[in-house]
């Protein structure tokens, strides 16, 4: 076991630094429980403008599959709160529950972006 008065002179600034920062990540880490294949029934939703599984045929509209789970939530979350905007965006996930967010943040996540999958 750590003797965390040692671990924690003066000189080791950088150490307790460390420490308060890897503790803060931990408390932070967000959990979403999003069920995969609830996500792919909603996905149809979202078909439409980012593809059947999550690759866009546009240039300027984004893939979703392979996206980090915690990215697509804070996203979805960030246009539905206003607080990104994009009118299309905007109309959709105003539909949409926290639930729903968390199962397609799910479905795309777990996609490759080769979009290979079944």
């Amino acid at each position: 076991m750590i003797n965390l008065v040692n671990y924690f002179t003066p000189l080791n600034s950088k150490k307790v630094c460390y420490f308060i920062f890897m503790l803060l990540m931990l408390i932070s880490m967000p959990t979403h429980s999003g069920d995969i294949s609830k996500g792919k029934v909603k996905s149809e939703l979202c078909a439409g403008c980012h593809g059947v599984k999550g690759i866009s045929s546009s240039s300027i509209i984004p893939n979703l599959a392979g996206q980090k789970q915690g990215y697509l939530v804070s996203s979805l979350k960030s246009f539905k709160n206003g607080s990104r905007k994009n009118s299309i965006m905007a109309s959709v996930v105003i539909k949409i529950s926290d639930d729903d967010i968390d199962d397609l943040s799910s479905y795309y996540s777990s996609l490759s972006m080769a979009g290979n999958e079944n």
